[in-house]
């Protein structure tokens, strides 16, 4: 799909699903490559034809409690935020 916007030229997309795909994953290899050099390798998701379906649950389970734990603080932190607004809203009236 390619993508106009208006005032430029030419359209600012690949003309292909496959161009899209290629931009993204180099862009995601580079990432990968550039966290790593770092001294902070990423997390990343490879297929059961690589890693085996063991070694992908394994990984999913904890991504999974990554997740569970990122959301608690995350729900942790919205429920501090909406106290401090409903005390806000309490002292204006």
């Amino acid at each position: 799909m390619v993508i106009k916007i208006p005032n430029i030229e030419t359209p600012v997309s690949p003309g292909s699903a496959v161009g899209g795909v290629l931009i993204i994953n180099t862009t995601k290899a580079e990432v990968a490559r550039l966290l790593t050099i770092a001294g902070q390798p990423p997390k990343v998701l490879s297929s059961a034809a690589i890693v085996g379906q063991k070694g992908l649950f394994s990984y999913l389970k904890a991504l999974m409690m990554n997740m569970r734990i990122a959301w608690q603080h995350y729900i942790h932190l919205e429920k501090s935020r909406f106290l401090l607004f409903i005390n806000k809203y309490k002292r204006i009236q």
